[in-house]
């Protein structure tokens, strides 16, 4: 694996008063992110994003 990520919906998080109005599927929370250190540096995370 070069890299991963851990993304959950706005479906999760129905408490937070969040500072613009959106529906929950339009809504994604990035808790992890991370890149094999061999391949850090060569823009793949820039790419993923």
């Amino acid at each position: 694996m070069v890299a991963g990520g851990l993304l959950t919906t706005g479906e999760e998080y129905p408490q937070v008063d969040w500072p613009h109005q959106f529906a929950d599927d339009e809504v994604g929370i990035l808790h992890l992110f991370g890149v094999h250190p061999k391949y850090r540096r060569t823009g793949i995370s820039s790419e993923l994003l």
